[in-house]
């Protein structure tokens, strides 16, 4: 058992935990939910020793711990998997996974690399059999490194796992595999901390039920809680929670503002054919190695398809490019922020203003006072929670992260928006408005693309979707067609594609 007791954490002004107390049982799920910036992670932390907290005391059985560093708290038994994926990209999947875990398997001087990398493949067989051990971790999809990273805290054998947003880049074969390792590593005694924001989780996996909010605990549920309530101690209000409005229909003689014609790119995509027109949100979705990431890379410059053409406002994309790409009218807002999308160590003013500088500086200096309008006016559009404009990117929560990368792209004001996964790992009240900004810019005539894995935001924002299967396309749906049921059928390959009007 491990015990948080009246732990409080200050930051500057902010007040990041207080006073809190928390038990980690043997065998035992307790789920965290809370809104970004509610304390979570700097509780996940204090856990595991990366964060010192001010007051308060963490108790392992019947002792006092105190962590030095993050090594400390792994060799009592604790290991934490953050939201932000940390592998090694040049590295192997199962180096990745054996990493600092060499003393353990040392013997009279000599590392037995043998045993070692058994025990990890073992491991790997069992939570990413699509995953080749010897596969360079910069070559597989965003998903796929938050495995290796899962599997790498798994493999140490943890008394206590801290799991930050562990299905945040999975999609729903990947999170019920996923649980099913949980349920597994639970069966034999260690006890998971489980921090999300998927409400449909809570049932699925959790055995206790933990909300946070401002930094403190403000309730305490049984998993089997009914969603609004648990969205209304979240918030401290009540949320609406409810499916995405159609936006006004685009005339069936629109001309599509973005269109692809029988793509290809690899073996991961296969003679993809899409179209989306002015004030449209189409909803891309697919399970497991669909093709999505592959798609996202084509659409965004990131990546030359192999054959077939993507047009932009009836002008050939042509090389892999993203500039061309933004220049041609495409703004993308990736997934995994922390990675490829916030630059950490810049303002947010510098953040949202990166794509528009050319724009901002016509002889070559930038217009200082035309760049902190361009950045007060999405941080107020979008409500982007900050101290200033001048305040690190590193500071802030990851809902108001997402906010900035999404007032980026905004503000270039193309005709085409792709997004890639826009609310990963963001809370429930972050997500409504991240919703409500995608509707209200469709509304002015964009053409809005959402690349995404999770099912629930598919239904919630699109105006219709397209789903990939193995890399085709495997069932277009719309309006009363676009049903759960529906989609999930075609991305497991078991449903035809139901007919819809293409307009070519």
């Amino acid at each position: 058992m491990i015990r948080a007791r009246q732990v409080s954490k200050v930051f500057g002004s902010t007040m990041a935990l207080d006073s809190v107390s928390l038990d980690l049982l043997p065998g035992e799920v307790h789920v965290l939910l809370g809104e970004n910036g509610a304390g979570k992670s700097t509780l996940a932390k204090i856990l595991a020793g990366i964060v010192s907290p001010d007051s308060g005391r963490i108790e392992i059985g019947e002792r006092l711990a105190a962590f030095a560093n993050p090594g400390e708290a792994r060799r009592a038994g604790i290991e934490l998997v953050q939201q932000e994926t940390t592998v090694v990209p040049k590295m192997s999947v199962v180096d990745n996974v054996t990493l600092g875990w060499e003393r353990a398997y040392t013997r009279l001087g000599l590392v037995r690399r043998r045993r070692m990398r058994e025990d990890a493949v073992r491991l790997l067989r069992e939570l990413a059999p699509d995953i080749p051990p010897d596969a360079i971790v910069d070559g597989i999809s965003g998903s796929q490194k938050h495995r290796v990273a899962i599997a790498r805290a798994l493999f140490s054998s943890p008394r206590v796992l801290i799991l930050d947003e562990p299905t945040a880049a999975l999609d729903e074969l990947e999170r019920e595999s996923f649980f099913s390792v949980v349920r597994r590593v639970t069966s034999r005694g260690v006890a998971v901390l489980y921090v999300t924001h998927h409400l449909a989780e809570v049932p699925a996996i959790g055995s206790r039920v933990t909300i946070m909010r401002d930094g403190a605990i403000v309730a305490r549920c049984a998993p089997d809680t009914p969603e609004p309530q648990l969205v209304a101690h979240i918030a401290g209000r009540q949320i609406s929670m409810q499916h995405h409005e159609a936006s006004a229909p685009t005339p069936a003689a629109a001309a599509p503002v973005l269109e692809t014609v029988d793509v290809c790119a690899g073996e991961a995509v296969d003679r993809v054919s899409m179209h989306v027109r002015p004030g449209e949100v189409l909803g891309v979705y697919g399970v497991g190695q669909c093709g999505a990431d592959e798609l996202a890379e084509v659409l965004s410059g990131h990546r030359r398809a192999d054959r077939g053409r993507v047009f932009v406002a009836g002008r050939t994309l042509g090389r892999a490019s993203v500039s061309r790409a933004l220049a041609r009218g495409v703004a993308y807002v990736p997934g995994e922020r922390g990675r490829n999308g916030v630059v950490g160590t810049l303002p947010v003013r510098d953040n949202i203003t990166l794509s528009v500088l050319p724009r901002l500086s016509p002889a070559g200096v930038i217009r200082r006072r035309a760049e902190a309008r361009t950045a007060a006016r999405w941080t107020a559009q979008l409500r982007i929670k900050t101290p200033d404009l001048e305040a690190q990117m590193s500071a802030l929560s990851g809902g108001n992260q997402q906010k900035v990368l999404l007032a980026r792209a905004l503000a270039c004001e193309t005709p085409v928006l792709l997004l890639k996964e826009p609310t990963a790992g963001i809370d429930v009240q972050s997500r409504q408005e991240i919703y409500t900004a995608l509707k209200q810019t469709a509304k002015s005539g964009t053409a809005i693309v959402v690349i995404t894995s999770d099912l629930l935001e598919l239904l919630t924002v699109a105006d219709r979707a397209l789903v990939l299967y193995r890399g085709r396309v495997a069932g277009e749906f719309a309006g009363p067609a676009l049903t759960e049921e529906a989609v999930l059928g075609a991305a497991l390959g078991g449903s035809a594609a139901v007919p819809h009007d293409s307009g070519q």
